[in-house]
Formats: structure tokens, C-alpha cells, sequence
């Protein structure tokens, strides 16, 4: 593990702040929720209503965090507060709680970070039905915005255990959110080049110990994903606001798997297994792994697929497999395709209305890509309609909503602009050495940035531009205004700003 304190930034501890939890007064109910309760607390007050939300509020520095006349003023008053009313048409309940987040003169606000954590709730059933427990939201706001607002709304927890089938009626509970505004007492001092095309550490792994980057990518609601090794484990870990100018951040961990196997970021989600189920990390809820299913029936995949819809798609060796997403799980899985489907790694599916594009051929001998319809009309008889033939060892064949883009041979990057049969193909003016990844640039459809044994290029219609040249990298994503990367010589996620 590289020592850290040789980055170029000099990173400044922020002061914790004792917090005082305490109940306040609420729009529709006065008290504390199951959140803070006392342990073996018996909680028997009827809520008056399953919609509204549960605030925790969490101080680390200098600086307060209020809400106005709504109850919350930490740390030095209530950091808990309670909203409930009878449902989303009552007076007062739409919109949400507003957090103003005011540092102490001399101190910076560095953000608002959310935890997806397991918190207990009143419900409206019987005593026996309660805590229900529902995991603390993350909402979409800007983590870096000093005033932002959670929603009001209400969700399906579990009822307590044992008590399932007595308690189905009873799972409705407000949101819940969990969240900690952080601020700083000295603003991080990076090197004058920070936002402006120098190298910076961006996101710290959230394990010291950390090594081994690997598998980043970006979904387009603006999430950055990736893998590394702590100790004979994996942790995968999401970044929020990957644009937002105050850095360095510490990552979140999402899941730690004992076995990683396939790990893959796609425009819409996370797809990774443990070598026994598969799980997707929606980009709807970002920090929650929710299982799919397992490869007991299947066998191993070897490429997967999350379309707009959430619905996750597996290539195994002989078939194409589907799980579609329904409400918050997933159903019984179905074989698309059993037949007549030819050798190769790559599956991709942009939409939940197909089609489904694959490449062909497998290993050395992978020579095209083709297509099939997402419905399989004839019961897995249908043959695939070749898009591109002629190839030589296809890899990381990926597809945008305009063509496609792969390496051949480990020593090259080849585009189409069209995604149907005949497509011309070009190639790029750069030499990126064997590739370890490759993903579509979000500035262009037509644009791919690449990381390989030479360097990280930006690739766009034949033409390439070396953004960093050395053999260390190991993976690469971008937005509109950043490229970030990996290395072999750490687990943080490293930035500059692509302009």
C-alpha cells in the first residue's frame, strides 16, 4: 500500500462534535421514533399516520445543522426529529424537511453524506408488530449543496421476527434518513493545479488497509463504483458527486464479499456475484445490493446486463437468462435463449425493449458482434443477425446508444458510429497497450476513454488523445468534467480535470 503521505494534498482532521439526541416536537406527532428509543423500550403511542419521515442528524466539526421551525437545531439543541402525518394530502406534508447546514466562522462545509443503515420505526399495528425496521434513505441531492431537502414519504419495512405473517398489514412507516454533515476547521490545501488538471487522490478507500482498485465505472445518475481487496475479502465502494469541488471524500462502502467474482458497472446499475448468487446495486437506490438470484440452476454467467427497467441479464455458456426486476426484487429467472446461441463473454441491453446485443465467437476466436430480439419468438430457436463480422480476438466489446467500441488483440481501440449490419468500423491513432478497461465518455456517445498497459486515451471517432501515459492504471471513468482512474499501487479512486 502506497503511503499517503506523499499525495499531493495536505488533508486536515475534522473535530467530532458530542451530539445530544433528544425528542422534539413534530408537524403531525410530538416524540421519538424506535430510532432512539431505550433498548427493550416498550413504544405503544399510535404514530397517527405511515407518511412524513424520521431525521437523524449527525455534526462532525465546526458548525450547526438547523431546519428552521421544524425542530432540529444540532448539536447543541435536538439532532432527532420526527414528522408524521395521516398521508401525502395533509396539511403540511408535501415536500420535506429543509437542512441548512452553517459553519462556524474561519470553518468550511465539506458535505452531507447519507448512511443506508438498518434504523426501527412505530408502526400503526398492535405492540407484537413492532419496531419495523426499513433501511435509512439516500436521497438525490447535492451532497456538497449547504441547504438541501429530504422528501417526505413512506416505504414497506420488515415486521419483527417470527411476526410476519401477523403483522403483513402493518409494514408501512415513514422514511427514514440518517445523515452527517461534515465540516472542516482548515481548508484542505491541494497543489495549485487542483480542479485544474493536476492529479489528486479524490476518493479515499474507506479501509486504511485497502489495495488492489479494480472494476471502476460510472452509472449515469453519476455514481462511481468499484472493487478492491481487504485482507482475503472484497469491499465494493460508491462515490457520490464525483463533480463536486471539495475533496478529498471518503467513499461508502456498499457491500464486502468474501468471494467476489464477476464485478461490472453498467449505465443503470452494479451487477457482481459471490460465486454462488448475483446481486445488482440499482442506480435508483445506489447503496443498497439487492439479490437477484442464484447460479444453482444456471451456472456461471459469463458477461451480465442491467437494462433501463433494472431487469438483469446472464450469458452462460449455452444460454441467455433474464431476471426481471419487480418492485424491489426479483422474479424467477427465464431463459431467453437456449439454443443456437454462439460462443462468447459479452451481453449488452440498453433497453427493456431490446435488443439484446452480444459478440461472437469466444477467446481468440471472438470475430463479431450480433444481435437478437429481446422476446425470443420461436422458443429459443432464433439465430442471432451478425452486426460486425471479421474480427480478430474482440475484448471489451462495450455499446453506447450509437455504436459500439472494443479492443482487438490487447493493442487498440476500434468504433462504429451505427449499430447495424455492415457498420463501418474505424480505428483509433493511439497505442493503448493491453487494455484493462474501457467505458463510454459521458461527454459523447461517439467517445470512449480506455486505460491500458500505455496509459489512459480519450478515443472519439478514430481519433485518440493520450490523457495519461505510464503502465499503472487499471481502470478508467469520466463525467463531463473529470476522468478518474485507478492504480496498481493503491485503492483510492485518483482525479483531474479533463479541460
Amino acid at each position: 500500500m502506497t503511503d499517503r503521505s506523499d499525495r499531493r494534498f495536505v488533508r486536515r482532521l475534522p473535530y467530532a462534535a458530542t451530539l445530544a439526541l433528544a425528542p422534539v416536537a413534530a408537524l403531525a406527532y410530538i416524540g421519538c421514533g424506535d430510532d432512539d428509543a431505550p433498548s427493550g423500550a416498550r413504544v405503544n403511542l399510535d404514530p397517527g399516520g405511515t407518511w412524513g419521515a424520521e431525521v437523524t442528524v449527525t455534526v462532525v466539526g465546526r458548525g450547526r445543522v438547523h431546519s428552521g421551525t421544524r425542530g432540529i437545531d444540532c448539536p447543541t439543541g435536538a439532532c432527532f426529529a420526527k414528522y408524521v402525518f395521516p398521508d401525502n394530502a395533509a396539511d403540511g406534508a408535501t415536500g420535506g424537511i429543509q437542512l441548512n447546514a452553517t459553519p462556524t466562522a474561519g470553518v468550511k462545509f465539506l458535505g452531507w453524506s447519507f448512511e443506508p443503515t438498518n434504523l426501527g420505526a412505530r408502526g400503526r399495528g398492535p405492540e407484537g408488530c413492532n419496531p419495523v425496521t426499513r433501511l435509512a434513505t439516500v436521497p438525490a441531492v447535492s451532497t456538497s449543496d449547504p441547504q438541501i431537502t429530504l422528501p417526505f414519504g413512506e416505504t414497506d419495512g420488515t415486521s419483527p421476527p417470527g411476526q410476519e405473517a401477523n403483522c403483513g398489514a402493518f409494514r408501512r412507516v415513514p422514511l427514514a434518513y440518517k445523515v452527517t454533515a461534515t465540516f472542516e476547521a482548515e481548508l484542505p490545501t491541494f497543489d495549485a493545479g487542483f480542479d485544474a488538471g493536476a492529479d489528486e487522490v479524490f476518493y479515499e478507500a474507506p479501509d486504511l488497509t485497502a489495495t488492489n482498485a479494480r472494476g471502476l465505472g460510472i452509472t449515469s445518475n453519476n455514481g462511481l463504483y468499484w472493487a478492491y481487496s481487504l485482507g482475503a475479502s472484497s469491499v465494493i465502494a460508491y462515490g457520490a458527486s464525483p463533480n463536486s469541488a471539495i475533496g478529498p471524500a471518503t467513499a461508502l462502502k456498499v457491500a464486502t464479499v468474501t468471494t467476489l467474482g464477476s464485478f461490472r458497472v453498467h449505465p443503470r446499475g452494479v451487477v457482481y456475484t459471490d460465486g454462488n448468487n448475483v446481486y445488482a446495486i440499482r442506480a435508483t437506490t445506489p447503496t443498497q445490493p439487492v439479490l437477484v438470484g442464484d447460479l444453482g440452476t444456471i451456472g456461471q454467467c459469463r458477461g451480465f446486463a442491467i437494462d433501463t427497467s433494472s431487469n438483469v441479464y446472464c450469458r452462460t455458456a449455452t444460454s441467455i437468462v433474464r431476471w426481471l426486476s419487480v418492485g424491489t426484487v426479483y422474479a424467477a429467472p427465464t431463459v431467453l435463449y437456449g439454443s443456437n446461441l454462439p460462443g462468447g463473454n459479452e451481453i449488452m441491453v440498453e433497453s427493456a425493449l431490446g435488443p439484446i446485443w452480444i459478440d461472437t465467437g469466444a477467446g481468440a476466436s471472438s470475430t463479431g458482434i450480433a444481435s437478437l430480439p429481446l422476446t425470443d419468438p420461436d422458443g429459443g430457436a432464433a439465430s442471432p443477425t451478425p452486426i460486425i463480422t471479421g474480427r480478430t480476438s474482440m475484448t471489451n466489446v462495450r455499446s453506447s446508444s450509437l455504436g459500439f467500441a472494443w479492443s482487438e488483440l490487447g493493442d487498440g481501440v476500434f468504433t462504429t458510429t451505427s449499430k447495424t449490419a455492415g457498420a463501418t468500423v474505424t480505428e483509433s491513432t493511439v497505442t493503448t497497450g493491453t487494455l484493462s478497461s474501457l467505458a463510454q465518455d459521458q461527454n459523447s456517445s461517439t467517445s470512449w476513454i480506455a486505460a491500458g498497459l500505455n496509459g489512459i486515451f480519450l478515443v472519439s471517432l478514430g481519433t485518440g488523445t493520450t490523457f495519461r501515459s505510464g503502465n499503472q492504471f487499471n481502470g478508467a471513468a469520466s463525467t463531463s468534467s473529470y476522468v478518474f482512474w485507478t492504480t496498481t499501487t493503491d485503492a483510492a479512486i485518483h482525479r483531474a480535470s479533463r479541460f
